[in-house]
């Protein structure tokens, strides 16, 4: 009677083995990454703006803070298209030609805004991909101004 007790749990343990190996790699396929890196503008930290990776018909996107760092979570797996934008900045009055600092989100002042180029404001145009793999990823954004 043991042995066919033994046997028994021997055959559900395999069984709950396997349904719960199937589980995990059905759930792999639902995996999302995050990315974090620094974004330069002609070797410089950009200090506000945003990153945004378009993935599986998705728009996911990240702040750029004042040392340049970004972090953006939850982007779907795979080929990702990059934009890199810059603040909304609030020009400093008529005539006056300059714009004020700007505050990071109710951070700190992070004193004037380094400008993005335009070219890189969308997906589409910017040209800059990323292949995004589950879990954590790191990636710099080293832009040009020319």
């Amino acid at each position: 009677m043991v042995g066919i007790l033994s046997s028994r749990c021997r055959q559900a343990g395999i069984l709950l083995l396997g349904l719960v190996l199937v589980g995990c790699s059905s759930n792999s396929k639902n995996q999302l990454g995050n990315i974090e890196g620094k974004v330069t503008v002609d070797g410089a930290p950009a200090n506000s703006g945003n990153v945004v990776f378009t993935s599986g018909g998705t728009n996911i996107s990240g702040a750029i803070g004042p040392d340049g760092s970004y972090r953006v979570i939850g982007v779907a797996l795979g080929e990702a298209q990059v934009a890199v934008t810059g603040p909304t900045v609030p020009t400093g009055g008529a005539g006056t030609g300059s714009a004020p600092a700007i505050k990071d989100m109710g951070g700190p002042s992070i004193g004037k805004p380094v400008a993005i180029p335009a070219k890189y404001g969308t997906a589409a145009k910017s040209g800059l991909t990323f292949t995004v793999k589950g879990g954590q990823n790191t990636y710099d954004i080293p832009l040009v101004s020319k």
